[in-house]
């Protein structure tokens, strides 16, 4: 039962998830069997989830001291589990956007997880901030 359920939530994923295993590849991360997510190393990538892959950035945040990056991602990943196939267009866009625009806003910076689809992902995670 639990390879059917496996199999229900990679194919409600699927879009997203493809496109984290491509990320995978294309950063040559490596997988943390421990926690469960894919580590890379890059100067500008943020930490991401994309459907059932977990992408953590270890030279921004290193796995032992950033607990509630992997708990966020984790919040995202819920959404995306939440949304199946939407979640490129309801969570994926406007983070990415909003990341984006944080980079150059000192007020979105600050704000960063009180903006929707943070703090929805956030929420999801139990995280308060």
């Amino acid at each position: 039962m639990k390879n059917l359920t496996n199999i229900l939530i990679l194919l409600w994923t699927l879009p997203q998830t493809l496109l984290g295993y491509i990320m995978v590849l294309c950063l040559k991360a490596k997988y943390d069997k421990k926690r469960s997510v894919y580590c890379f190393e890059h100067s500008y990538i943020a930490p991401v989830c994309l459907g059932e892959v977990i992408l953590i950035n270890t030279k921004m945040y290193p796995l032992d001291s950033s607990p509630l990056v992997l708990k966020h991602e984790g919040g995202h990943q819920k959404q995306s589990r939440y949304l199946g196939w939407l979640y490129l267009l309801v969570v994926g866009l406007p983070s990415i956007s909003l990341n984006i625009i944080s980079r150059y806003n000192k007020k979105v910076h600050a704000n960063y997880h009180n903006y929707f689809p943070e703090n929805w992902a956030d929420k999801l995670a139990k995280i308060k901030r």
